[in-house]
């Protein structure tokens, strides 16, 4: 059961049932409430089930997105407009709003193996990766998603105490200095893209232990 808020305008109260209309579509079930109030006495509000309402203005709806009544019900003549299934304009607003966020943390997305011959990395899923343990070569993919310029992938990379090769995908960019072709035995190595054009991301490595 649904229990739906209705406003009502006392001035524009007329009518009675057989007069009683429905604005835009929709199915309500039989036990769906509303609330009505009594024009007469503005601290008088009463639920009303649907089904008490008159049959012909709401069947065969689809979706009622702001219902108005005009008629008796339940012996309460009022006008009805109800809110339905319509989003609040002031949220909508709100979340569609640019804001600063302040004091908050952003966890990062990583994604967690031991070995892969083959690393594609998701922007859309993760912000990197962590391999632990890296048996033989491997190839870091182009990755997938649709970035926006700015965003970085953070790549660990350590492997299982035997240097292993490295080959990159075509949208990987050596910045600052040439792309790592192997990795360096029992140590992490550290690849940071970023995102700055189609299909380009600049890479920098570091050694981190």
């Amino acid at each position: 059961m649904t229990k739906v808020l209705l406003d009502t305008d006392k001035a524009a109260v007329i009518g009675a049932v057989s007069g009683a209309t429905v604005t835009d579509a929709g199915t309500p079930a039989s036990d769906d409430k509303v609330l009505i109030q009594d024009t007469s006495d503005s601290d008088n509000l009463k639920y009303v089930n649907v089904s008490d309402l008159p049959a012909q203005d709401i069947s065969g709806k689809a979706n009622i997105a702001s219902p108005t009544f005009t008629g008796t019900v339940g012996g309460v003549t009022a006008t009805m407009v109800g809110l339905g299934n319509v989003d609040n304009t002031s949220n909508a607003t709100e979340r569609a709003a640019t804001a600063t966020i302040t004091n908050k943390r952003n966890t990062k997305r990583f994604s967690t193996t031991a070995s892969t011959a083959t690393l594609t990395v998701s922007v859309a899923d993760y912000d990197g990766a962590l391999v632990t343990a890296q048996a033989e070569a491997i190839t870091i993919a182009n990755p997938t998603g649709t970035p926006v310029i700015g965003d970085i992938i953070a790549i660990y990379l350590t492997d299982n105490g035997t240097s292993r090769g490295i080959t990159f995908g075509s949208h990987y960019k050596a910045f600052g200095a040439a792309l790592p072709t192997a990795t360096t035995i029992s140590k992490t190595m550290l690849i940071t893209a970023q995102y700055y054009a189609t299909n380009s991301f600049s890479v920098l490595t570091a050694e981190l232990q």
